[in-house]
């Protein structure tokens, strides 16, 4: 009988955690979509309104936008992007979630992570990187 409790306990507890786990990466992957629209169309400041208060801390708004003017200027503008991979974990408290995308753009391809956290009903951008090469990323 304790087995049988066990059993379930553990089945409930893994259907929580796999129904995080979806909401949150459906969730960032919206954000995500936005993000894409937005630099498509060169909307930073749209971007900037996406951006965590702790991402304001490291960076002020306008080394973000010139973040975001200068990856367009380099590789020219954004053709394509899909979702690559994805991880989630807790930390400090936090939900976070960390989205890969690969990039076409007319001067390259371009590999890039966005970590989104989750702010009360909200996700914001906490992290935004990318590289050419894919190693190069992973390894931060």
């Amino acid at each position: 009988m304790k087995t049988t409790y066990f059993v379930i306990a553990t089945v409930i507890t893994v259907l929580m955690s796999s129904s995080f786990i979806c909401s949150s990466v459906s969730q960032s992957g919206k954000m995500g979509d936005e993000f894409y629209n937005y630099l498509k169309n060169n909307d930073y400041n749209s971007i900037v309104a996406m951006l965590d208060t702790e991402a304001l801390v490291e960076y002020s708004k306008e080394e973000w936008i010139e973040l975001f003017a200068s990856r367009n200027k380099f590789f020219g503008e954004l053709k394509s992007y899909k979702n690559i991979g994805f991880h989630t974990n807790s930390s400090k408290g936090m939900e976070i979630t960390k989205l890969s995308y690969e990039v076409n753009n007319p001067n390259g391809l371009v590999y890039e992570e966005i970590e989104f956290v989750k702010r009360g009903d909200d996700y914001k951008i906490l992290v935004y990187r990318f590289a050419t090469d894919l190693a190069a990323l992973k390894g931060n």
